[in-house]
């Protein structure tokens, strides 16, 4: 386990949450989002004592986390040998687990996610134990790590209590444990969020986020087929290892019904209750780390299958592992042998760009701008834009998650592959570092969105019905203008218009093709376009902005 995970930790940050997390380990700041909520104060802590050993704040994340998949795996193994009684089968699931796609990608990653599964691990190798003290202490600490596994763990306690604990002493004992071992990670979060009443509002924002963005606006027109599907099948990598652990997995639920235990429910209650929230409220885009608590059970049921059949365990699980690791490898490889997209194009900004410059953020890379670029001045886009639009001899260049089309523009990528769009978010793909000229300057007055992109397109603004901007007096006679329509925009074509300083400059219709209009300058440019939708009847995405056409590219010449 150690060997695996020497050879295929991360060399730079790469997700968006790391960085609020090496933000945390230098000062736990939660209302800051250092971390992001709902706070994660254990993790944080255990955190903070690597970073007493390991100088570097990334380094002692990634190597608190590999410390937590060997103890992990020992404790998981120890956990399905009180619950079957065959030690080849007990190793068999622990590996099927441990090598999985999903664990692969994220195990070693600057995020909760491993050590708060170690502590899981320990806490059902604990119940399967009958030890209240140990169960109630590693249960706690699960939650301390990651709050969100309050949710499923908390219901299965409830079952521990009874099917676990023979005497109402051993029942008072671990809820006394428990209580108490969760209020010294949790006085430490009330106290940084500004007591009891700033502790509430921080929660129940954080609540409020996640039922507008999580359990509806991420889900789109996605079916609860297709989601349940992404949550309970992805995490295992291709759609041959998917087979073959469906497979396995079914034929081990008879030995599995034949051999059960007591011991075994609670395990079995957290499992489905995990699921059953994931599936019901849960971002789809991260189900793949999301669901990786719920994959022990299956991995058992896996090797149980594998001894049924009589293959030998371990042929099975060398086919399994080597699959997996097979169609994460361009991941892998990538994040061994070169820095991440985002730390790429920091060391280019830092190597390239002058100091006095301004570095603009998206709200999807303000935490790696201000953890990679703290040199430089770092403002949010669209509000610069207010300011910067007509300030010519001021520098500034743009930090965009995803492609450019822009000339200027330097693009930082790992290589795309099945397993980067299906099992990551999809982000820091691609990175790009946009100069902002002053040609592309201006100022939205009505009707201009904000900036976004993709790994696979170069960035865009859309664009209302009517659009007004303003531009800076630069001595150019003429401005270029590049707009599009999207692959979702339910039109396959739009007419519009260009009215420059009060006079029609301007008429032509906008597909799916990008296509340059040149218009003379003028200050106030406004453009009309004759159709327009709202995404939420069309994507169901709960966005609902009026959209026209999408702005590309703009210069002055």
């Amino acid at each position: 386990m150690l060997v695996s995970r020497l050879l295929t930790f991360p060399r730079t940050p790469w997700e968006l949450d790391e960085f609020h997390f090496l933000e945390a380990l230098l000062k736990f700041e939660p209302l800051r989002h250092h971390p992001h909520p709902p706070g994660y104060p254990l993790f944080v802590a255990l955190g903070k004592f690597a970073n007493l050993l390991i100088v570097d704040p990334f380094a002692a994340l990634v190597a608190l986390n590999i410390v937590a998949c060997v103890i992990g795996f020992a404790a998981l193994y120890r956990a399905f040998r009180n619950y079957v009684d065959d030690a080849d089968v007990a190793v068999a699931g622990s590996l099927i687990f441990y090598l999985s796609a999903g664990m692969l990608i994220h195990s070693t990653l600057a995020l909760a996610d491993a050590t708060a599964i170690l502590f899981l691990a320990l806490t059902f190798a604990s119940l399967a134990s009958e030890s209240p003290v140990a169960s109630a202490i590693y249960a706690s600490a699960s939650i301390g790590c990651r709050p969100q596994f309050a949710i499923p763990l908390v219901p299965a306690l409830v079952v521990a209590l009874f099917l676990c604990f023979r005497t109402w002493k051993q029942r008072a004992i671990a809820v006394g444990v428990f209580t108490i071992a969760s209020l010294i990670w949790l006085v430490p979060l009330i106290q940084a969020t500004g007591g009891w009443k700033g502790f509430t509002n921080y929660e129940l924002g954080q609540a409020r986020y996640f039922a507008a963005h999580d359990a509806a606006a991420s889900r789109g027109s996605k079916t609860l087929l297709h989601i349940a599907a992404r949550f309970v099948l992805r995490a295992w990598g291709s759609s041959i290892t998917i087979a073959l652990i469906g497979l396995f997995a079914a034929i081990g639920v008879v030995p599995f019904l034949r051999g059960w235990r007591r011991s075994i429910i609670p395990f079995v209650v957290f499992t489905f209750e995990h699921l059953g929230f994931a599936i019901a409220a849960m971002d789809p885009a991260d189900a793949v780390r999301y669901s990786l608590p719920a994959l022990p059970l299956f991995a058992l049921l896996a090797a149980l299958g594998l001894r049924f059949v009589r293959i030998p365990w371990w042929i099975g699980t060398a086919v399994i592992a080597g699959l997996s690791a097979w169609y994460v490898s361009p991941i892998l490889i990538d994040r061994v042998t070169t820095p991440s997209p985002i730390v790429a194009a920091a060391r280019y900004v830092n190597a390239s760009v002058p100091h006095n410059a301004i570095v603009l953020y998206e709200p999807g890379t303000r935490s790696h701008v201000e953890w990679l670029l703290p040199l430089y001045r770092s403002r949010f886009l669209e509000r610069a834009m207010l300011d910067l639009y007509d300030k010519p001899s001021t520098p500034a260049v743009i930090i965009i998650d995803g492609s450019s089309n822009d000339r200027d523009a330097k693009v930082f990528s790992w290589h795309e592959s099945n397993a980067y769009v299906k099992m990551t978010r999809n982000f820091g793909l691609r990175v790009s570092v946009d100069p902002l000229r002053p040609e592309e300057r201006f100022l939205q007055i009505e009707g201009v969105h904000h900036l976004e992109a993709t790994a696979n397109e170069g960035e865009w603004r859309w664009l209302g019905p009517v659009a007004t901007i303003r531009l800076p007096p630069l001595g150019r006679k003429t401005v270029a203008m590049q707009f599009s329509l999207s692959i979702d925009t339910p039109y396959e074509t739009n007419d519009v218009e260009i009215v420059v300083d009060g006079t029609r400059q301007a008429l032509f219709r906008v597909s799916g093709k990008p296509m340059w209009i040149v218009v003379p300058w003028g200050k106030e440019i406004t453009i009309k376009s004759k159709r327009s939708f709202r995404p939420d009847e069309v994507l169901h995405n709960q966005d609902k902005r009026l959209l026209a056409v999408q702005l590309t590219l703009l210069e002055q010449r």
